[in-house]
């Protein structure tokens, strides 16, 4: 157990440590933000471990193990929350900084009062199961909506969070209640947690990487200046078009237009306002 637990915690850093290492996408402040959710959620998720990892390498620990755990997890679940609600460029009540410092501030005072002043397991453990299933229930809303079935990463995470909440919400309460073994209850535990950071590892990463691929093609297919479509996008398009036509028979028109005079512009206003005028007439 000692060694599953140590081998997990390292797994985590080692996750986290590996998505900052994925490329950003140029001019996205919101790809960055999005992956330092998603590390830190990593991040935390080993030092629950390794609050879980204390308990077993010195019993007399098992108040700091109690503590460094839950906020371990309770941070993983909020970071992961944060970094679903970025990628879909979400903002609510539940990603307000007050929200969660009155969140966590609530937790631990119930934690510390079930720990020390009134000790209650059970109360302890319902008060726990019931904030991992609230932030991955949240997680699960969000990671479905907005949905790229085009990224296969977006489906891998999405399962994870998916199986995960029903992990945290059914089926460790049941053992936990019902299992007095409690080896085999941290072996669910590690196996759960193993299955959800992979997962979710993978499925951000290949998203990421579905990101970049999309947007090198937009990039190739559209121009910097207007944002429009170039002369690539032009010939792939009305190469399909015209065989549609052909093969259902339909008419096809192309309507060319252009902008009277442009060269004076340029001469008399400079390049930067030929340019504005562009911008203008692309929006209309």
């Amino acid at each position: 157990m000692l060694v599953n637990l140590g081998v997990l915690t390292i797994l985590s850093l080692c996750f986290g440590f590996l998505l900052t290492m994925v490329p950003d996408l140029e001019g996205k402040k919101q790809s960055e933000a999005e992956l330092r959710y998603f590390s830190g959620f990593f991040w935390s998720l080993g030092a629950g471990i390794f609050g879980l990892y204390l308990r077993y390498i010195e019993p007399s620990l098992s108040i700091l193990s109690i503590f460094v755990a839950n906020a371990g997890f309770t941070a993983a679940g909020i970071f992961l929350y944060r970094g679903f609600c970025q990628r879909r460029s979400l903002q609510n009540v539940l990603t307000s900084d007050r929200f969660i410092i009155g969140y966590v501030l609530a937790y631990f005072l119930t934690i510390v009062w079930f720990t020390l002043v009134a000790p209650s397991l059970m109360i302890r453990s319902a008060v726990v199961f019931g904030g991992f299933s609230f932030w991955f229930l949240n997680c699960v809303i969000v990671a479905n909506k907005q949905i790229n079935d085009f990224n296969k990463g977006e489906r891998v995470a999405r399962w994870s969070v998916n199986v995960t909440l029903f992990s945290v919400s059914v089926l460790l309460p049941v053992m936990f209640y019902f299992v007095p073994d409690e080896d085999v209850f941290y072996s669910q535990l590690i196996f759960i947690i193993l299955i959800l950071e992979t997962f979710v590892f993978g499925g951000i990463y290949i998203s990421r990487l579905y990101d970049i691929v999309e947007s090198h093609y937009a990039e190739s297919v559209t121009d910097p200046l207007t944002g429009l479509y170039n002369r690539r996008f032009l010939y792939m398009q009305a190469e399909q078009q015209l065989a549609a036509a052909q093969r259902h028979d339909f008419p096809v028109s192309v309507v060319l237009c252009d902008i009277d005079h442009f060269k004076r512009i340029n001469d008399s206003f400079g390049h930067e306002a030929g340019d504005a005028a562009i911008k203008h007439f692309s929006s209309c």
